[in-house]
């Protein structure tokens, strides 16, 4: 492009670059918006079908008789700790008991000052 007047080719160009530049960047934000309109309409129809796969993994797990491993061990160990817990109290009671059953056969507490041990302890 030539022009008689330097300064208003300048502004002319200058207008033109700022323009094409808005151009562009409105083209880029449209293939965005489009981008994200397909993405999403993909995103709906594959949780359709996860969610309808889920679906038919409970339905067969609960028709076949399938169990959670995860779980099942989770309450396999509680169970055990349970238990462990509880062997643990029953044997500090036995201790307990035998401790006092002791105190009472011997002949020397018969007549002394001594405490006698507790037995708020025992359940």
């Amino acid at each position: 492009m030539q022009s008689t007047h330097p300064n208003l080719g300048a502004d002319i160009i200058n207008q033109l670059m700022e323009e094409y530049g808005d151009y562009t960047k409105e083209l880029k934000n449209k293939t965005a918006d489009q981008m994200i309109v397909f993405i999403d309409s993909r995103m709906s129809v594959i949780k359709g079908e996860l969610d309808s796969v889920q679906d038919k993994m409970l339905r067969y797990s609960q028709e076949n008789n399938l169990i959670d491993m995860l779980k099942q061990t989770s309450n396999y160990f509680g169970n055990i700790s349970k238990a462990d817990k509880s062997i643990n109290d029953q044997q500090l009671q036995y201790m307990i008991a035998e401790g006092i059953e002791s105190y009472l056969k011997n002949k020397k507490n018969e007549f002394d000052q001594v405490v006698v041990p507790s037995s708020f302890s025992l359940k």
